[in-house]
């Protein structure tokens, strides 16, 4: 394609230059946000555990008939009978299906995100915009751009793993007693699955910023400023979210849990 601009082509050809090095980490950042986890490789794992959970199938059961036994005429305990048989059959469903349910959840996340990232511009994740742009806060980029992916790997080792611990999680939420964990679990690990949907949103703000002329010679910041937001979020879900997810649920007091059995 020709050059009606020489000057301009030239231009664009040295921060092409200057980019280029930054240009692969950028490409692997984008690729480690949007690419679908593939979880087939922890099938196995999976597996075991869900046929461990299936041993604890009969005590489900075995108890919502006791319930109903002793229920006698009071519609209280029969409603609650009930409820137990159930929690039973959707606990059985929703186990067995937590690996392509998961695996769904992955897929969603994965279409929002790369969706979300084709709205930004093309030189986005690019911080030289000029001839002018100062070297430090280049570096400072690329160091926190670093710091980014590697949250991002982490990530996705949890996501990854987290296929064998989604099923323990719906496993124990319909446990009354051990509620709690198994809603922190499935919080956790739902947070960390749709996290980057989120941080494309964020991407996707200073992308509009950087069309405002100010903004704009301001680029390198900007986008430093960006990925500090982006490493704090990526920090609290990673770190923070655990520790609120599992801090927060109350050790479970063995008088309430007579209580219920009874």
């Amino acid at each position: 394609m020709g050059c009606s601009d020489i000057g301009s082509c030239l231009e664009e050809f040295i921060l092409d230059s200057l980019n280029a090095p930054i240009k692969t980490l950028a490409e692997s950042f984008q690729k480690l946000l949007s690419q679908n986890i593939d979880i087939s490789s922890f099938a196995s794992f999976w597996s075991v555990i869900v046929y461990a959970l299936s041993f604890f199938y009969i005590f489900f059961f075995l108890y919502a008939s006791m319930q109903f036994v002793s229920a006698g005429s009071d519609m209280q305990r029969r409603t609650l009978a009930k409820d137990s048989l159930k929690n039973a059959f959707v606990v059985l469903v929703l186990v067995q299906g937590s690996y392509f349910l998961y695996g769904l959840l992955i897929d969603a996340s994965a279409a929002l995100t790369r969706g979300m990232l084709s709205l930004l511009s093309e030189r986005f994740f690019l911080p030289i915009s000029s001839i002018h742009t100062n070297l430090f806060f280049v570096l400072l980029y690329v160091a926190a751009l670093g710091a980014t992916v590697i949250f991002l790997l982490i990530r996705f080792i949890f996501v990854a793993v987290g296929v064998v611990l989604f099923p323990v999680g719906i496993f124990l939420y319909f446990i009354p007693p051990l509620r709690e964990y198994g809603l922190s679990i499935i919080y956790f690990f739902a947070t960390l699955v749709f996290v980057p949907f989120f941080v494309t949103i964020v991407f996707l703000i200073t992308d509009k910023l950087l069309m405002i002329s100010f903004f704009e010679e301001l680029k390198s910041l900007l986008l430093i400023a960006t990925l500090a937001i982006v490493n704090a979020i990526l920090l609290y879900v990673t770190v923070g979210a655990l520790l609120k997810a599992f801090m927060g649920s109350k050790m479970i007091r063995s008088m309430g849990t007579v209580k219920y059995f009874l």
